[in-house]
C-alpha cells in the first residue's frame, strides 16, 4: 500500500447559478482547503497494479464562498449554512469516513477497503 498526504488548496473562479419562479440565485467564488490522505493499494501483480483509491481528510477542510442573487440575503444565516455544510463534509469524507474508489472489482472487497480491520487494539483495565 502507498500513502500519500496532500495539502488540497482550491481557490476558483467557480460560479453556480439558479432561477427557480422567477427568482435568480448562486454561490461563487468557491475555496477550501485541507489535508487529504491517500491510500493507494492493494497492489496488484496485474493491470491496473492498484486495487483501489482510498481517501479522506485527515481534518474537516476549511471552505468559504459569497452567496449571489436572492440567496445573498441569507448572509446572515451564513453560520448555520456553514454548520450544515461542514455536517455533511465530516459525516462523507473525514477520518474515519472514507470514499473508495474500487479499481479492480474481482480482487477488491469494497467494504473491507472502507472499513479496514483495525491493525491492533488496546484494552485499558
Amino acid at each position: 500500500q502507498i500513502v500519500v498526504d496532500a495539502d488540497l488548496n482550491y481557490d476558483g473562479d467557480l460560479k453556480i447559478s439558479a432561477t427557480l419562479g422567477g427568482l435568480s440565485f448562486g454561490v461563487e467564488n468557491i475555496s477550501f482547503s485541507g489535508r487529504v490522505r491517500l491510500l493507494l493499494g492493494p497492489l496488484l501483480h496485474r493491470l491496473p497494479i492498484l486495487g483501489a483509491v482510498t481517501g479522506f481528510f485527515l481534518r474537516p477542510p476549511i471552505f468559504d464562498y459569497m452567496l449571489g442573487g436572492a440567496a445573498a440575503s441569507l448572509e446572515s444565516q451564513k453560520s448555520q449554512i456553514n454548520q450544515a455544510i461542514g455536517d455533511l463534509i465530516q459525516q462523507y469524507v473525514v477520518l474515519p469516513n472514507r470514499f473508495v474508489l474500487v479499481l479492480d472489482k474481482e480482487s477488491v472487497d469494497s467494504a473491507q477497503v472502507r472499513y479496514p480491520d483495525p491493525l491492533s487494539l488496546l484494552v485499558i483495565k
